[in-house]
């Protein structure tokens, strides 16, 4: 269900894209908004790590491990309709 919204809202905003003129910026996350303030799109997220270094006396060991990934894109199509679309990638799996 997830990839077939994410397919219809990027194949839309692709079509909406070939007929405007559009800026881009980064602002808390990268943003195209077209010139007549009709359509946008941000992409953003945030990741969290751990690291660890410790030494048991005859050896030393390091450790690094990806706590949390969240990305999401979200944006407003002809004025009206707006959504987000948001994937957590935790634990080894996704939500």
């Amino acid at each position: 269900m997830k990839k077939t919204l994410l397919f219809i809202f990027s194949f839309s905003f692709i079509f909406i894209a070939s007929s405007q003129d559009f800026t881009t910026n980064w602002n808390n996350g990268y943003h195209f908004n077209s010139s007549d303030g009709e359509h946008s799109l941000k992409f953003g997220g945030r990741i969290q790590s751990d690291f660890a270094i410790w030494n048991t006396g005859d050896e030393t060991f390091s450790g690094t491990e990806l706590r949390r990934v969240r990305l999401f894109n979200s944006g407003k199509i002809y004025g009206n309709m707006k959504y987000k679309l948001q994937l957590d990638f935790s634990g080894g799996g996704v939500s």
